[in-house]
């Protein structure tokens, strides 16, 4: 039995150093992408790059107040909105806590 033990043993840190090495392999493979990367998206000659132009930039800018808006808001007040999204949560609640009882219930009746 505890040869056993010592085997097993034997075979996850065997297995821990084959991880280590691959995902060190792995690494150096990604840092040498990311330099080739780098290099290759240089600015050429007359050609701008891509932080100069005002129209990337833009893209790259979150926009806070679109991400929040409900989908048709414009059609209804912002009551309407919040009311909807309040009752939403509230039906969220009910449901978690209905699967917690379920779960619970499930949980007394298999220890029996």
């Amino acid at each position: 039995m505890e040869a056993d033990l010592h085997a097993a043993e034997a075979r996850v840190e065997a297995a821990e150093l084959r991880y280590r090495k691959a995902r060190r392999a792995i690494e150096r493979e990604l840092a040498q992408e990311a330099e080739a990367s780098v290099a290759g998206a240089g600015v050429t000659a007359g050609v701008a790059a891509k932080e100069d132009i005002p129209e990337l930039q833009a893209d790259k800018e979150p926009t806070h107040l679109g991400s929040h808006t409900a989908k048709n808001a414009s059609a209804r007040t912002d009551k309407e909105v919040s009311h909807e999204r309040w009752v939403a949560a509230r039906a969220a609640e009910g449901r978690v806590r209905d699967r917690a009882t379920k779960a619970r219930q499930r949980l007394r009746r298999n220890a029996r």
